[in-house]
């Protein structure tokens, strides 16, 4: 049997460093010397869905989490390489679903297949409604169906009726953690649970918020993912989707989703974000948010500040250091005592690889063999 993917031409998790973590095992000291050698650690989905771990999908109601979830299920199982840009590792999938019921979810996948050029539903999709049962009950039954179907990953549909307990009580999540979902991590298992957060208040700003109760929600998974409606219009939805922790890597750059609907069909594009936008997301550091906001031209510092949600005291450090980098540099215009700036190297040119990613040149480095490669009209070049 395959253990945690539905294809047998896939590498499988090594059964020394999942399998012998399951409930019931016998507790002893072993030596780092006499373990086997991982492999490179696995995603399902490129930088955002890991192999054999949590991932948590959260965001307000109304933002598609389900529909993105399923029409992720429908990729993997579907053997598409590909899923809004980014590379998909094909297995079977399990979806348990605590919410719907059966025909609406049938509903749905088929209008994804539909907007994915696909006549019907991989067969390596599989689906379980939970509706009604004991949690205990569905994830038992779940663990039967995935060993038997040899599920690389289970997509949960949500957490909050599957918990069936306090959501933010420390001890009824991790509780639901080490007795619900981790016989599914000891089977070499990926797990995404959907989960909601709580309504924003005046003040708070929708980035800041986390998964709706204990925070041990978020402590457990080990990639975490909002989901954010950032545009709606007549048949369409458009949500952005930034990473906001991942214990093995860092932060995927946050991008964008659009949906479009019709009664027959459900499509998916991948959304480029502008500079302007990503210069407002909090998982970007705030050095690149300021020069991502001088894109679109010089700026005071207070207004690059409002722009992008630092505080101004941030800003002036960010553009201290970008000046002695040579990044930044003054427009002559000053208003209040203090200057505007603007860049002097382009955002998008401050980090140079030239396939080696040891070889990363600085920005002023970057801008100076454009204008070697380009010319500027004094040196011969093509100007």
């Amino acid at each position: 049997m395959v253990v945690g993917n539905g294809h047998a031409n896939l590498p499988s998790p090594s059964p020394s460093l999942y399998k012998d973590e399951g409930q019931g095992r016998k507790l002893e000291a072993v030596k780092f010397s006499d373990m086997e050698v991982p492999g490179p650690r696995r995603y399902l989905l490129k930088d955002l869905i890991l192999a054999a771990y949590v991932t948590l999908l959260y965001g307000d109601g109304g933002v598609a989490k389900s529909l993105l979830a399923l029409a992720l299920a429908v990729a993997v199982a579907g053997g598409s390489g590909k899923w809004l840009g980014r590379e998909v590792e094909s297995c079977s999938v399990l979806y348990v679903d605590f919410e719907l019921d059966a025909e609406e979810q049938a509903r749905r996948v088929h209008q994804l297949c539909r907007g994915q050029g696909l006549g019907r539903p991989p067969d390596e999709l599989l689906y379980m409604s939970a509706l009604g049962h004991p949690a205990g009950e569905a994830f038992a039954s779940a663990l039967e169906a995935c060993i038997e179907h040899s599920i690389g990953l289970m997509v949960v549909d949500s957490l909050g009726p599957a918990l069936q307990g306090d959501a933010e009580a420390a001890r009824d999540v991790i509780g639901f953690f080490q007795k619900s979902i981790e016989p599914f991590r000891a089977e070499g298992i990926a797990i995404l649970i959907i989960d909601h957060q709580s309504r924003l208040q005046q003040g708070q700003s929708y980035q800041s918020k986390g998964a709706f109760g204990s925070v041990f929600k978020t402590n457990l998974a080990r990639s975490v993912i909002q989901a954010q409606a950032t545009e709606r219009g007549e048949g369409t939805l458009t949500v952005r989707l930034r990473q906001k922790k991942h214990n093995f890597g860092p932060l995927a750059e946050p991008f964008g989703v659009k949906l479009s609907f019709t009664e027959e069909a459900v499509s998916l594009e991948a959304v480029e974000l502008h500079a302007s936008e990503l210069a407002e997301e909090a998982t970007l550091n705030a050095t690149d948010r300021v020069k991502l906001a001088l894109e679109s031209g010089p700026a005071y510092p207070w207004e690059i500040a409002e722009h992008t949600g630092l505080a101004l005291k941030t800003v002036k450090n960010a553009l201290t250091g970008l000046r002695k980098q040579e990044v930044v540099e003054p427009t002559g215009e000053v208003e209040n005592r203090t200057e505007r700036v603007r860049l002097s190297v382009p955002a998008s040119l401050s980090l140079y690889r030239d396939g080696d990613d040891s070889n990363i040149h600085s920005e002023r480095e970057v801008f100076e063999l454009a204008h070697e490669f380009l010319g500027d009209g004094t040196n011969g070049g093509a100007g």
